[in-house]
């Protein structure tokens, strides 16, 4: 991942999303950028797993492999064009995105088929059903995928996101209910496996957004040691987006002044700063 210079398109998003829906008036150049990303992230997951529902019906290692590069090629040249533009808060994680997107995919698909692609299909019901479902997995990461880039630029649209989980479980039941599936009630583990990529790289509940790299922490602003507390309950600090290997809580119990009773010792490291605070209740 890029560097720490997101912090304003951070702030941007974070509107975005927690005003609940509203649009902003104009989208960022670096807005745009991110929300490409999002949306071609998504749609290489579903090109993948289309590739393999194709494969696992009508075996042809030839076509299997032309689809795969198509896919691979239609990434490269969408974030290669987006970066282009000199307005992406981050470059060259195209190659990362990639990888992260493909263990996604061979997990969906040796959970579909068997750990070695197919073993489990030893009939054309059974072909039948594993592409179908993996089609809706793909179709739910590009649709999730979808409505986070939409919140990228125009604001969270709970909608979006409503239709692509009920669309996904449509889909599913109408694979089962045909009968004939290697595996059934499933729908579960792959619905966990798919949100897991989606919440990796999309925005979070504090509005920070996994595809810059960040992740939201408690973080406590106060660095003094035997900060006073009204009680043990009371401690200072909010949610902050900050990089994702940026460790905010850590906690252990420290020493007070006389009197005091040790609520909690927070060692934090934040953006490279590393403080120690421990927080004492005075119970008068």
């Amino acid at each position: 991942m890029a560097s720490l210079s997101y912090r304003s398109i951070a702030v941007g998003m974070l509107v975005a999303v927690v005003g609940g829906g509203f649009a902003l008036a104009k989208p960022s150049p670096e807005q745009r950028c991110t929300a490409t990303k999002l949306n071609e992230t998504g749609k290489k997951a579903y090109g993948k797993l289309r590739c393999w529902a194709k494969e696992v019906r009508h075996s042809d290692p030839t076509q299997f492999s032309q689809c795969k590069d198509k896919v691979e090629a239609r990434f490269a040249s969408k974030f290669a064009a987006a970066e282009a533009t000199g307005s992406c808060p981050t470059t060259g994680d195209a190659g990362p995105l990639e990888t992260t997107v493909d263990g996604l995919v061979d997990g969906v698909v040796g959970a579909l088929t068997g750990s070695v692609a197919g073993s489990f299909l030893s009939t054309d019901e059974a072909k039948q059903c594993a592409s179908t479902k993996l089609i809706a997995a793909g179709k739910k990461v590009a649709s999730k995928m979808t409505c986070h880039a939409r919140a990228a630029t125009r604001g969270f649209d709970g909608d979006c996101v409503y239709a692509a989980e009920n669309a996904f479980f449509v889909r599913w039941g109408t694979a089962e209910r045909k009968g004939g599936c290697a595996t059934t009630d499933d729908e579960g583990s792959i619905e966990a496996m798919v949100d897991g990529l989606v919440n990796y790289l999309g925005f979070d509940s504090c509005g920070c957004l996994g595809l810059l790299g960040q992740t939201c922490q408690l973080v406590w602003e106060n660095t003094l040691v035997g900060g006073y507390l009204t009680s043990c309950s009371n401690f200072p600090g909010e949610n902050r987006c900050v990089p994702r290997d940026s460790v905010c809580g850590g906690s252990s119990i420290g020493l007070c002044p006389p009197g005091g009773v040790p609520c909690l010792s927070i060692v934090s490291s934040c953006g490279g700063q590393q403080v120690q605070q421990t927080y004492c209740w005075y119970p008068f």
